[in-house]
């Protein structure tokens, strides 16, 4: 293969945390906004393969 670079591909598990202070809601603001956060950072990353685990 000369000339040619390997593409690295990434996994990874996002895992977010429903804070004790939202109760017990079904997916608060908190979990959506940590959801995002964890998105943008896999994107910027070269994470392509990824799952969100999310503990309420």
């Amino acid at each position: 293969m000369t000339g040619q670079t390997a593409k690295t591909t990434y996994s990874a598990a996002l895992y977010c945390r429903l804070p004790r202070d939202d109760g017990n809601v079904q997916e608060s603001s908190s979990i959506q906004t940590q959801k995002e956060i964890l998105l943008r950072y896999a994107r910027e990353n070269a994470i392509n393969n990824m799952a969100f685990c999310v503990e309420m």
